[in-house]
């Protein structure tokens, strides 16, 4: 039996992806579900399967609580990092697209912030609680001056870091270095959820797609709030970290 290994991220980073992937590759033998309502759950988690079912949820009610199978395995969102980072990922996508994605996901955006283009969106201070917009009590800080802090403070604290834009363009590849670095064992041939999802990682789904959406006055934004070389920035020459490790 495979012991634990949690996920840490920035909203909006592939967070679920990763986790339905260890799920089931290494703990779809162990019971790692716990309920959730649609007001604390990523979109992946209403698009995964388990044993067959896929949970497409049409129709279902904000707040109605379903199952997800890898629950256990997600560690947080929040900005600071646990004190114990063994057995730990933080999974790290470039603030660009993460912020793109932030702004797309309407379903959890404050009324007061749906009307804004992109480029407001980008200059609001958003109330940040794990995800953003729910509580007024929390630091005000623009998306990518959060993105920056969360990325900072987890390669600080030296948790095994792996790239989003890596685990797409070659998950096999990515799960089998998990699986050496925590020495997990196969519960059987890799699975991925291409056929379940939808997701063709050959065409780099969610990557880069910054580059077709953002104006020049948005990426000066993020070259402001982002020195060039920055750990999290995907066009930079990154250190992968999965080991730890520089």
């Amino acid at each position: 039996m495979n012991e634990i290994v949690r996920v840490y991220s920035h909203p909006r980073s592939g967070t679920h992806f990763l986790l339905d992937l260890l799920y089931r590759n290494f703990f779809s033998d162990q019971d790692m579900s716990s309920d959730a309502n649609l007001m604390m759950s990523g979109h992946w988690s209403k698009k995964i399967s388990h044993h067959g079912q896929r949970f497409l949820l049409d129709g279902v009610e904000m707040g109605q609580t379903f199952t997800i199978p890898y629950a256990r395995l997600f560690g947080s969102h929040t900005i600071q990092p646990p004190r114990n980072v063994k057995r730990s990922i933080y999974i790290v996508r470039d603030g660009r697209d993460v912020a793109l994605s932030c702004f797309s996901w309407k379903d959890s955006m404050p009324e007061r912030m749906e009307p804004l283009s992109l480029t407001d969106f980008l200059l609001q201070k958003i109330d940040w609680i794990g995800s953003f917009g729910y509580r007024e009590n929390h630091p005000h800080m623009r998306i990518f001056d959060h993105w920056k802090m969360h990325v900072e403070n987890y390669y600080n604290s030296h948790m095994s870091m792996i790239y989003y834009e890596d685990l797409i363009s070659n998950p096999e590849a990515i799960i089998s270095l998990i699986a050496d670095v925590f020495d997990l064992d196969f519960v059987q041939d890799f699975e991925d959820v291409i056929e379940d999802v939808g997701w063709n990682p050959s065409h780099n789904k969610g990557a880069s797609k910054w580059r077709d959406v953002m104006s020049p006055a948005d990426i000066i934004l993020f070259n402001e709030a982002v020195p060039r070389h920055f750990i999290g920035r995907w066009d930079n020459d990154h250190n992968r970290r999965i080991d730890g490790k520089e």
